[in-house]
């Protein structure tokens, strides 16, 4: 019975930290700041068509009230 009692317990506790340790790791995957994330900048890219090579040139920038243009 000692035995059974032992084993539940250790079964119990392991599942236990495993618990903890994945609400860790959902909450600090949760904190991470995305807001900081921009596609503002100037942005170059080739487009290859048969007979030449066309550059793409777009800049983006935000206006005041946070729209991109």
């Amino acid at each position: 019975m000692k035995k059974i009692y032992k084993i539940m317990l250790g079964s119990l506790i392991c599942l236990a930290l495993i618990i903890i340790s994945s609400a860790f790791f959902i909450v600090s995957a949760q904190e991470q700041d995305t807001s900081e994330i921009s596609i503002e900048g100037i942005w170059e890219g080739k487009l290859k068509v048969p007979g030449t090579e066309l550059i793409i040139v777009f800049k983006i920038s935000k206006n005041s009230d946070g729209t991109l243009t």
